[in-house]
Parts: structure tokens; sequence; C-alpha cells
């Protein structure tokens, strides 16, 4: 059994990975219909302090590919390692780790180096997508940030870092048959808003239903003959007569 004060601070933890995960669904993909998909703005709305300050705002000089934000590197890296339960390598973590940071602590964006007088020589300043290892252990020891404590723990409980089967949202599981997530949203069959859970099971049985109805029909028609045969036969060896005069009695 676990203590108080491990069990509350399993919770937080749990917590943090949820957060960690409502990351992941920004701007997803869904499988199905889907209420609303959120959004990077809405997420720093309501998660101001789970990343470094001015992290979500951050454009490095090169970013790769189509991606222009810091975020967006980060973002990537996050779902491969989510979609893999955090069964990754040690250059992985490296990565996810070193493409969070606060920008401020940069020392290519420090004041002194990136005066008038440097940048009349050297150009606008490089802006790197990957602190280094002072910058990320900096950061790590002064404020344990969230986001660290989240792939801590997700790093040692990777079978609750899962994607729901039905709509495709990243999303914390506590048992570990748990397949769809319970976010809500989802367009059902009847074109109710529902839980994928819920969604799914009602769309489990409207398809059972179809593919079996003819055979469970046969079966409840043949059900009814032998007890209708059942009640005729009673009534002529005068059983159900005999019945009813014991439940009268």
């Amino acid at each position: 059994m676990l203590k108080k004060d491990s069990w509350d601070e399993k919770q937080e933890n749990i917590g943090l990975a949820r957060t960690l995960a409502a990351f992941l669904n920004v701007d997803f993909q869904p499988r199905v219909e889907v209420e609303d998909v959120s959004t990077i703005d809405g997420f720093r709305e309501e998660h101001p302090d789970f990343f470094p300050q001015g992290w979500l705002e951050y454009e490095p000089t090169y970013a790769g590919g189509s991606f222009r934000k810091q975020w967006q590197i980060a973002h990537q890296f996050l779902r491969e390692a989510w979609q893999s339960r955090f069964e990754i390598e040690l250059y992985d973590y490296l990565k996810i780790l070193q493409s969070i940071f606060n920008p401020d602590h940069l020392p290519a964006l420090d004041p002194q180096w990136n005066g008038p007088h440097y940048r009349r020589w050297m150009g606008p300043p490089y802006r790197p997508a990957f602190a280094d290892m002072w910058d990320m252990l900096w950061e790590r020891d002064q404020t344990k940030p969230p986001y660290y404590l989240a792939i801590k723990f997700l790093s040692g409980n990777g079978w609750m870092a899962h994607v729901c089967e039905l709509c495709g949202r990243y999303f914390v599981r506590e048992h570990s048959q748990t397949t769809y997530c319970s976010y809500g949203g989802v367009t059902a069959i009847d074109g109710t808003q529902q839980k994928c859970a819920v969604a799914f099971r009602m769309k489990y049985i409207k398809d059972h239903w179809n593919d079996n109805k003819e055979e469970v029909n046969a079966g409840r028609r043949d059900d009814y003959a032998d007890a209708k045969q059942k009640s005729v036969r009673d009534r002529k060896n005068g059983k159900g007569t005999r019945e009813r005069k014991r439940r009268k009695r």
C-alpha cells in the first residue's frame, strides 16, 4: 500500500501527465468527428506555467521542415515518445529535454551579447532550436518545471501513455485495459455528443445487432415456439389447472 505522501505525489504526477497529453492534443487530426480541437492559444491560457516563460512564442532560426515555432519541434518529439509509451532511447530523451528551455537563459539572446554593436558586426543573433546541457540543467535544478516532472513520471510508467483507439487523442490511462479516452465531444451514431467509450459501445451494439439479428431472431422464434408447445402440453395434461388451483390456496 502506498503511503499518503507517495499517493499524493503520484496523483500530482498523473495530473501533470494529463496536462502534457493536453499539449499533445493541440491541432491533432481526429479519426472521427469531434466537437472541437484544442489550439495552442487555448492551452497557453489554461496552463500558463507548464512550460518555461516565453517558450511557446519562441521562434528558432531554423526549426526544420514546415515548423516555425519551438513548441512544434518538441510537440513532434513528444508525440513520437508517447506513441512508443516512452520506450525510447536515451538520445530521444535528450532531444526532448533540450528542445524545451527558457529563451531568456540562452547566451545568444542575452543583452550582453545581443547589443547594437554585436548586431552591426555579426548580424541577427542565432536562435538555437536546442539548449545546451548547462542551460537545461540550470532550468531543471532551479525550478523543477512541470513538463520535466511529467516526462520523468511517464518514463517509468509508459503504459499509462495511450492514444484513444476511437478518436486518436492522447490521454493518460490508470488501468491497463482502458483503450478509449473520456474527453467527450465525439459524435455518436445517434448524433449526440458522447465520451469515446460510450460512443464505441453504442456503435458496437448496433453493429453486433446488424451482423447477428437474423440468428438472434431465429433463436428467439425457436424459444417462443418451444414455450408455446410446452404450454399446450401442460394444458392438455391438466398441469396448468392444478398449478393455478395451488396458487389460489
